[in-house]
């Protein structure tokens, strides 16, 4: 009924656009071409018969030039077009060799010769390369760049990174619980809400992070995609995707039978070591890609087919550098413990300490000794991967006026992780994605200027992975107490015994998506209207530490040889988060509605000026469970509620009604040769709330139950319900974490602007410069809505005081604002970003064998959030109380200030016979400058009791900021001296990510020989090489300044953490694949 009431809304709204509408543009996954009819004295030629045929199918488009000379020819398939024009009393006049992109608006004005229709002028089409008709900013990845570009893994995204303004953010988490794709920041904007289409569908899972296998990080089925455009700013009504989109294009058969068939292998026989492993040898590394294509016709001129699969099977050596406990630690333990009296709660929690070091291995012999009674040591483990994509589609033109078409893709991959919960291999990890896309389109000329899309799709994504995690003797039983089916906690501290975030997840989502588009022709406008209906069904299953983890804020001893206040080695948590015994359900099932609405108009007021406006309106229901599971912390900041309330739907009201995004922009030829172009444009996009906005942080409330027990004793059974008989019984305190906040009556939104200038000079070239810019207000950050009371002045919060526990001086939190509650960690819409650049472009189309583009963008971002979640990016710090948010503001966790791309495919000019011609070389180089990180205590400073707060630490008077990073120093990359802990219990004085990590530079080559066996068929023979210089990019360096802190004469000693500073590893690349130099061979089949 819900569904039947709303789609009939859905029908009312689509049918009033069209009453007020009057012209059309292409549509998300083709092209259009228009222009003008004139005589030789440049008058309009009304009723001319123009003929738009394309030369793969044959398929033809008739049309008549209206009263002013004009025709449009809309939704066309990408590819190689001619044009005819007949009319009395003229020659006939013919443009050829037009190449349409997806999303191109190309302008061919023609003009007729006097003479006899039967006469005939051809000519090749002049068209002009600069952007005349559209302010959106995009860049397109042709089909020459994407078969002849060297592509790491064949992962067709690696191609975002070279649209100016898009940047790889290489901080963000990478599981299979999140995904492991690579993520990218378009024009400042976060990391995740992209929108990524192929063929007008969306292809992204629950978390939204890129397409393809989330558990292997693939985006496979490179040789079935035709091309793609990326949009970065101001993109035109019909485009969603608040912070940027990628619409690609699948390839169809066409009248003659084409295919391919291809195999590439990489081995690490030919790879150069890893950075930090040059005497250990090389990590096993076997990668296999195999697969081909076939197209061609089914009937000519009329049915068409083609089909993709490929294969991958990989096996990825890994190798953690891990802190492991030594033989030392095992004896400072069994030293300390022998000085306890028996049946002791400091005894049984000593005991449990060395239980657990005694679950770990020893390091080996020559490990280095850290001094700290850790010591260094490098593992080995294998990943494997295997993957199967297939993608099929069939198109069909019925008639002049009706054709349809289908598009199936089934892609299923499988992981075996040996480190998935921690560095040490204790908790090896299966994982699987199976996902379908299915589409189904109508397209129907209902005249000549009139055209109605119909598209219908099923998408069906699935991502499951269960992680095991029993270790005998150290499980539930003896820890908590009781028995759990999770039967391992975790511990946080220095060393691996952190047991999986989520030991099972499950997310399954199907969305049944009706779409309409209707496209009218008329006079100088151009009117595209759509709407779309998504029904949405979301099954999400994230017991996150179902069986709890204890939180300790340091490792071991200090300097007098005293254990340090709730370290690990003392056996003192200063914290126990939990589910309640029996009480680990977080299975959910969302269901909800969007309902989507926009018009657009492309107004061709003059020759040289078109104006575009737009807009887009997007409803959502207010997402429901559908077994009433929902319950949430009803009044934050205040101490009303006792315990949580039930309630109906994910939000107390529909925070989507005012979700209106209007678009404005020109594109303005100032001169006669239509040349140079100056475009501008401004667009409000709002980040609508999808699944994965909510459905993690209702895992967190109940039926899942899970507390907060402060200062725990290790190794005696937490009691979870105080008796009568319970002396000293402290009550377990409800809490929760990355819940997206009930009371949210807003949808986060962004405000872009952008202006620039394109000029065409000779030979080809394109060259352009611009500005873009954007606000974001109403971001969601995850905050503390139950904030400790603060003591102190209002400029300097105090949030903890040292307190004696259990014998020793221990950081306590201030009481919070409602006692009957933990820490509640909640997701809300208070952060803001703002986001300035400048970009210049070069893009130059093949001629005399080269084709190159070369990218500058020089950016700065700041924001006082950059994150939802912490695994979206490793720079977010949270959650801060409400009352200090302020002091989150700094640059942006994903902040690269200077980036430069440049990609360039030429084709040797050896001529002579088959051994030297068809040599071709294709390279992609890209330099961003570093990601900005900021120095932490390395503890619980701030003393909120939560991993993730911001403890950030003081710089000292007098520094001079520009003189802390040590640039090159990979053991002190930043100066130790210039920070020191401030009080326990406040805020540091340093600013949020003041300082700058290491650059990233990446070198990639292929050489190509292409070999002609006949006319219709060839070998190609590749050579790859990823990172050819072998460059090292490192990571970020280790921010924590401490391992914890002890009391001396009422003064408290931190305890300096010796990897403070130091570089440890560098970047992976796409999908976890090694950084170091690989090499890649090939062999393709194409006929």
């Amino acid at each position: 009924m819900f569904a039947r009431k709303h789609f009939g809304i859905l029908r009312t709204v689509v049918i009033c656009l069209i009453a007020i509408a009057s012209q059309c543009l292409g549509q998300v996954g083709t092209a259009s071409i228009r222009g003008a009819v004139t005589d030789p004295s440049g008058g309009v030629v009304p009723g001319a018969h123009v003929v738009v045929k394309n030369l793969q199918t044959g398929i033809t488009t008739n049309l008549t030039t209206d009263s002013d000379g004009r025709y449009v020819a809309p939704t066309l398939a990408i590819g190689s077009y001619e044009i005819s024009v007949q009319a009395q009393g003229f020659e006939t006049a013919k443009r050829q060799n037009i190449l349409l992109a997806v999303g191109d608006q190309r302008e061919i004005n023609i003009p007729l010769v006097v003479g006899q229709v039967s006469q005939e002028v051809a000519v090749n089409a002049q068209a002009t390369q600069v952007e005349s008709t559209s302010s959106t900013v995009s860049a397109l990845i042709n089909q020459q760049q994407m078969r002849d570009l060297p592509l790491n893994g064949r992962n067709f995204e690696q191609l975002i990174v070279l649209t100016p303004g898009v940047v790889p953010v290489t901080n963000a988490a990478q599981s299979a619980y999140i995904g492991r794709s690579q993520v990218y920041s378009f024009a400042g904007a976060r990391p995740v809400g992209q929108e990524e289409t192929i063929d007008g569908q969306s292809i992204q899972d629950f978390w939204d992070r890129g397409s393809g296998a989330a558990v292997l990080g693939t985006s496979l089925g490179v040789d079935g995609i035709a091309e793609f455009r990326t949009y970065t700013s101001t993109a035109s009504a019909q485009f969603g995707g608040a912070n940027g989109g990628v619409n690609a294009v699948t390839r169809s058969g066409a009248n003659l039978i084409h295919g391919s068939a291809y195999y590439f292998v990489r081995n690490e026989i030919f790879d150069a070591y890893p950075y930090f492993r040059p005497t250990t040898g090389k990590p096993d590394f076997s990668r296999n890609q195999f697969g081909g294509t076939v197209g061609g016709p089914i009937k000519k001129n009329k049915m068409f087919f083609f089909a993709n699969y490929e294969a991958l099977h990989q096996t990825l050596g890994e190798t953690p550098t891990v802190q492991l406990p030594n033989q030392a630690a095992r004896t400072q333990v069994t030293n300390y413990l022998a000085t306890l009296a028996p049946g002791t709660p400091q005894r049984a929690a000593e005991q449990t300490v060395l239980n657990a070091l005694n679950a770990v291995p020893l390091p080996i012999a020559g490990a280095q000794d850290l001094g700290n009674g850790t010591s260094q040591e490098i593992l080995n483990g294998n990943q494997k991967g295997d993957e199967n994509y297939v993608a099929a589609r069939w198109d069909y033109t019925m008639s002049e006026k009706d054709s349809v078409w289908y598009r199936v893709i089934y892609d299923h991959a499988t992981l075996a992780e040996p480190f998935a919960a921690n560095s040490l291999g204790l908790y090896p990890q299966d994982a699987f994605d199976h996902n379908q896309f299915h589409a189904l389109g109508w397209t129907r000329n209902l005249s000549p200027t009139l055209i109605s899309q119909t598209q219908f799709n099923f998408t069906r994504t699935v991502q499951i992975g269960n992680t095991p995690n029993r270790i005998p003797g150290f499980d539930c039983n003896s820890l908590n107490g009781y028995d759990c089916y999770y039967n391992t906690p975790g511990i946080s501290s220095d060393f691996g015994l952190n047991t999986p975030t989520a030991p099972i997840f499950d997310y399954v989502q199907n969305k049944f998506e009706p779409r309409e588009q209707i496209f009218w022709v008329k006079g100088g406008h151009s009117i595209s209207i759509g709407a779309w209906l998504l029904r949405n069904q979301t099954a999400v299953n994230t017991p996150v530490n179902p069986a709890g983890n204890y939180y300790f804020s340091a490792w071991g001893y200090s300097a007098s040889g005293t254990p340090t206040p709730n370290s690990f080695l003392s056996g003192q948590p200063f914290s126990f988060i939990g589910a309640l015994p029996g009480q680990a359900d977080s299975n959910r099932d969302f269901r909800e509605i969007d309902m989507t609405g926009f018009i657009q108009d492309d107004w061709k007021v003059s020759k040289n000026l078109t104006i575009n406006l737009g807009m887009r309106y997007t409803f959502e229901s207010n997402p429901i469970e559908r077994l009433n599971r929902l319950q949430v912390f009803l009044h934050p900041l205040t101490n009303q509620d006792t315990s949580f309330v039930k309630v109906d739907h994910a939000f107390s009201t529909n925070p989507s009604l005012k979700n209106f995004d209007p678009r404005v922009g020109l594109a303005w030829s100032p001169f006669s040769d239509t040349k140079t172009v100056i475009r501008g444009g401004f667009a409000v996009v709002h980040d609508v709330y999808q699944p994965r906005s909510y459905g993690i942080g209702y895992n967190f409330s109940p039926p899942f139950n899970q507390v907060t027990v402060p200062f725990p004793q290790f190794g005696v059974p937490i009691v979870f319900q105080c008796t009568a008989s319970a002396a000293q019984c402290t009550p377990p305190l409800p809490s929760i974490h990355d819940a997206l906040g009930y009371n949210i009556d807003v949808t986060p939104y962004i405000l872009q602007y952008s202006a620039n200038v394109q000029r065409e000079l000779p030979g080809g070239l394109v060259v352009s410069a611009g500005y873009i810019g954007s606000k974001s207000h109403d971001l969601l950050t995850q905050i503390e809505l139950n904030p400790p009371i603060a003591t102190g002045s209002t400029a300097n919060p105090v949030f903890a005081t040292l307190q004696n526990v259990n014998g020793s001086q221990t950081l306590v939190t201030n009481t919070r604002i409602n006692t009957n509650f933990g820490d509640m960690g909640e997701i809300m819409p208070v952060a803001d970003s703002s986001y300035n650049a400048v970009q210049f472009q070069a893009n130059k189309a093949v001629t005399k064998g080269l084709q190159f583009q070369a990218n500058y963008t020089y950016s700065h971002c700041f924001d006082n959030g950059s994150a939802t979640y912490s695994v979206d990016n490793g720079g977010f710090l949270a959650p801060l109380p409400p009352y200090t948010l302020d002091r989150n503001y700094g640059a942006c966790s994903f902040d690269r200030k200077h980036n430069f791309s440049l990609n360039l495919v030429y084709d040797l000019p050896f001529k002579g016979h088959r051994l030297t011609e068809g040599w071709q070389i294709a390279n992609i180089f890209g330099f961003h400058t570093g990601l900005p990180f900021t120095v932490v205590c390395g503890f619980d400073c701030l003393g909120l009791n939560e991993q993730n707060s911001a403890n950030w630490v003081n710089v000292n008077s007098g520094t001079k900021l520009d003189s802390v990073v040590q640039q090159g120093n990979l053991l002190h990359y930043f100066n130790t001296s210039t920070f020191s802990l401030q009080p326990l219990g406040t805020l540091g004085n340093e600013v949020r990510n003041s300082f700058y990590g290491p650059s990233l530079a990446n070198d990639d080559l292929a050489l190509v020989k292409n070999t002609r066996i006949r006319e219709s068929m060839s070998l190609q023979i590749r050579a790859e090489a990823f990172n050819l210089f072998n460059h090292p990019n490192f990571s970020n360096p280790n921010t924590g300044l401490y391992t914890g802190y002890s009391v001396q004469s009422g003064n408290v000693v931190p305890s300096v953490n010796p990897n403070a500073g130091r570089i440890t590893g560098t970047i992976s690349a796409a999908g976890g694949l090694p950084s170091s130099r690989q090499l890649q061979f090939a062999m393709r089949f194409t006929f």
